[in-house]
């Protein structure tokens, strides 16, 4: 079982043998992970989602989804991104605060920003139901890269960050293609969680 782990394209191929059952608990047969939605579709239909549903992750499917992350291309096929899965709840706890204390100035300035403009108080009240719900989210992968970030020259910069998101575009894909993940496919147990809404 995934707590806290990092991962990388050898680490994922052992860790997909050792947590791909050939069984359901269930005992039914094992429902492959397959991608259903044509590629342009999710492309045209991708949105953020920020309140997402508690229910749990299957393990399969998330090292499945970072499986094709790691098949992005890297600048110089330098290959140097891990993927930190965090399912610990103190480990996620500890990024709530973190992620509360950057929400608290980026959403004060945003609600100031925007208080006449509903559409984007909306968007913000849906951060802000993140930030306040943080550890209830089932997984959180965290793409990093392995490299010594240059500030100067910013090409450079731009250049390193430039392998890393590619990387997390296919494993937001992949995620918005596997069929669980859809926004109002029907739930299942160890099925990725859909949003309850923006």
């Amino acid at each position: 079982m995934l707590t806290t782990t990092m991962l990388n394209m050898k680490r994922v191929i052992e860790a997909l043998k050792a947590v791909t059952p050939m069984t359901e608990p269930s005992g039914a047969p094992l429902v492959p992970i397959t991608l259903t939605m044509p590629l342009e579709e999710a492309m045209r239909t991708q949105r953020a989602i920020r309140r997402l549903k508690p229910d749990p992750v299957d393990d399969a499917l998330v090292l499945r989804l970072i499986e094709l992350a790691l098949r992005a291309p890297t600048g110089s096929n330098a290959q140097n991104w891990e993927f930190i899965v965090v399912k610990d709840r103190a480990v996620k706890a500890r990024l709530a605060r973190l992620n509360r204390q950057a929400w608290w100035l980026y959403g004060g300035l945003g609600r100031r920003i925007a208080r006449n403009k509903p559409a984007m108080l909306r968007i913000i009240d849906a951060v802000q139901w993140q930030a306040d719900h943080f550890e209830e989210i089932p997984v959180i992968v965290v793409a990093c890269l392995r490299t010594l970030i240059p500030p100067l020259p910013r090409i450079a910069t731009a250049s390193l960050y430039g392998s890393i998101f590619p990387s997390v575009q296919n494993l937001l894909l992949a995620a918005r293609r596997s069929s669980p993940c859809r926004s109002g496919a029907p739930s299942s147990p160890g099925a990725p969680s859909a949003s309850r809404g923006r």
